[in-house]
C-alpha cells in the first residue's frame, strides 16, 4: 500500500483543519454552498450602494454601505448616535468617524487605525458578528470575489407584495472564522420591472444567523429599502470618502497639493464669516511676485446694521516696504509700514524688519502645514473639486484647519490646470469650535494685467495725503 511520506501527511492534515476545521456543521448540517453560479441568481457588481435597517433582537439600526473593490463605506445610525467607518485597501487604512458633543457643539472626531492581517474588515465593528451587506453579497472581507461563497434556490415566495426568489447561503469568513447561514429573499426579475435594467433583480432582505468558534451566536435580519448598483462615479465618490471638514491624524497621502501656481494671479472672492453676523465681505485680490506688490479690494456691509456698504482698496508694495489703504467712502489714505503678520508677506534671514512677497505657495496657505488628499467633492454645480484639509498647531492648545477646494473638472470635463474655488478655515481651542470662515473664490485668471489697477490705487492715494503727505509716487 502507498504511504504518503510523514511531513506530507503533516501538511495535508493542517491544510483540512485550516480549510475546513472552523466551519460550524451544526448550523449548516450539509457543509459549505458549493461556489456554483445558480442560474437564478443575479449577481451583485463589484459596485453598489444599499441603505438597509438591520435589525437584531429589540435594535433597530439604519445601516447603509458604499461598495468598491479597492474602499467601501458604512454608515450607522444606532442608539448610541452615528458612526461612520471608511476602509481604504489601497492605503491600508481604516477610519472611524464619530459625532462628538464639545463646548454643546457637535463636532465629527476622526480616528485612523491601519489595516493589518489581524483586523476584521468582515464586520460592522470588530469583536462582533454582524456581517457587511457586502460579505453576503458574495465578496470576501478585502472587497474581491469570494472563491468560498455560493448560493442555491430555494423556491419562490412573496414579500411586500413583491414575487421574490429565495435563496440560501452557508460559507466561512476568512478573517472572524465565523459561520454564516444566509437566507437571500430578491425580486424575481421575470415578474416584477422596478428601476433597474431588465432582468435584473434587487434583494429586499437577508436573513443571517452566525456562530464563533470564540463562542458566541448571532442572528439579524437586513431589510433593504435601496439598492443601487453602478452608481454613478460622482455620487459613489461623495459616499466612499470621509466627510467634508474631518481631519484624519496620520492619513497616508496620495495626492499632494498644487504646485503650478502662476507668479501672478487675480480672483474675484466672497468671504462668509458666520460668528461675524454671518456677514459676507466680497473683495477683488492681485498678487505679482515680478511686480512684488498684492491688492485687496474690499466691499463689505456696515459692522452696525446700517444700510451703508463700504469700499476699501489696501496695496502692498514690497518694492518699498509699504501699506496703502484707500477708503472709497471719504477718499482718504493711510500709508503704514508693511506687517510682517500679513499672510503675503515672509521675513529675509529671519530679520522681522526686513520683509518680501512670499512665493505663491505661501499666498495660497500652502506651504506652513502638511495636508492630506481626502478625495474629490463636488463643491458646486457641476463642478467637481479635489479636496485636501490640513492641521496646524497655534498656541493656547489652540489648532487651526484648512480645507482647500481645487476645480478638477466641469461638466465632467477635467481640467488643464485646477482652479481654487473654496477655503474654509476652522479654528478650535480646546476642541471646541470658535472660528469657521469661508471664502470661495471666483474669475480665477493666471498672469493678469494688474499693474495698471494698482497704479490707479496709488495715484488715489497720493491725491488724497496732498503735499502734505510728503510722499513721492515712484513705480
Amino acid at each position: 500500500m502507498f504511504c504518503l511520506p510523514a511531513y506530507l501527511l503533516a501538511i495535508a492534515c493542517i491544510f483540512i483543519s485550516t480549510t475546513h476545521g472552523q466551519f460550524d456543521y451544526g448550523l449548516c448540517p450539509e457543509g459549505p454552498t458549493a461556489n456554483i453560479q445558480d442560474p437564478k441568481w443575479r449577481p451583485v457588481p463589484p459596485r453598489f450602494e444599499i441603505v438597509t435597517e438591520l435589525v437584531s433582537g429589540n435594535e433597530v439600526w439604519e445601516l447603509s454601505q458604499a461598495f468598491s473593490t479597492t474602499r467601501d463605506a458604512i454608515l450607522t445610525s444606532t442608539t448610541r448616535g452615528p458612526i461612520q467607518f471608511y476602509y481604504s485597501f489601497a492605503t491600508s487604512e481604516l477610519f472611524q468617524v464619530l459625532t462628538a458633543v464639545i463646548g454643546q457643539q457637535e463636532v465629527l472626531k476622526c480616528f485612523r487605525e491601519p489595516i493589518t492581517t489581524q483586523t476584521e474588515t468582515s464586520v460592522i465593528t470588530p469583536k462582533t458578528l454582524f456581517a457587511k451587506p457586502s460579505i453576503l453579497l458574495g465578496y470576501d472581507p478585502r472587497n474581491q470575489h469570494n472563491t468560498a461563497w455560493g448560493v442555491r434556490y430555494d423556491g419562490d415566495s412573496v414579500l411586500r407584495g413583491i414575487p421574490i426568489n429565495r435563496f440560501k447561503s452557508c460559507f466561512l469568513v476568512s478573517d472572524t472564522q465565523a459561520t454564516v447561514s444566509a437566507t437571500y429573499y430578491v425580486s424575481d426579475p421575470t415578474k416584477f420591472i422596478a428601476y433597474l435594467p431588465v432582468n435584473e433583480s434587487i434583494p429586499l432582505q437577508i436573513e443571517v444567523t452566525t456562530t464563533s468558534p470564540r463562542g458566541g451566536r448571532e442572528s439579524f435580519v437586513y431589510n433593504i429599502f435601496h439598492y443601487s448598483p453602478n452608481p454613478r462615479q460622482l455620487e459613489e465618490r461623495q459616499a466612499l470618502e470621509t466627510p467634508a471638514g474631518v481631519y484624519c491624524p496620520n492619513r497616508t497621502p496620495t495626492l499632494p497639493v498644487p504646485t503650478n501656481i502662476p507668479e501672478s494671479s487675480s480672483a474675484n472672492a466672497e468671504l462668509f464669516v458666520p460668528n461675524f453676523n454671518s456677514s459676507i465681505i466680497s473683495s477683488k485680490n492681485f498678487f505679482d511676485t515680478n511686480f512684488q506688490y498684492t491688492l485687496f479690494d474690499i466691499w463689505y456691509a456696515d459692522p452696525k446694521g446700517g444700510p451703508s456698504w463700504f469700499h476699501q482698496t489696501e496695496v502692498h508694495d514690497f518694492a518699498v516696504g509699504l501699506s496703502y489703504r484707500f477708503n472709497h467712502s471719504n477718499y482718504r489714505c493711510t500709508v503704514h509700514d508693511l506687517d510682517p503678520s500679513q499672510n503675503d508677506a515672509v521675513s529675509v534671514d529671519d530679520n522681522p524688519s526686513l520683509l518680501q512677497l512670499g512665493s505663491p505657495q505661501h499666498i495660497f496657505l500652502l506651504d506652513d502645514m502638511e495636508y492630506q488628499y481626502t478625495g474629490e467633492k463636488q463643491c458646486r454645480d457641476r463642478v467637481s473639486c479635489h479636496v485636501w484639509i490640513g492641521e496646524k498647531a497655534l498656541s493656547n492648545n489652540s489648532v487651526e484647519h484648512r480645507e482647500w477646494y481645487w476645480a478638477t473638472r466641469v461638466n465632467g470635463e477635467p481640467l488643464t490646470d485646477w482652479i481654487p474655488s473654496k477655503l474654509v478655515i476652522k479654528r478650535y481651542v480646546s476642541e471646541v469650535p470658535v472660528v469657521n470662515i469661508e471664502l470661495n473664490i471666483f474669475n480665477f485668471r493666471r498672469r493678469p494685467m494688474t499693474i495698471f489697477e494698482v497704479d490707479y490705487t496709488l495715484a488715489n492715494c497720493y491725491r488724497a495725503l496732498g503735499p502734505s503727505g510728503k510722499k513721492r509716487l515712484v513705480r
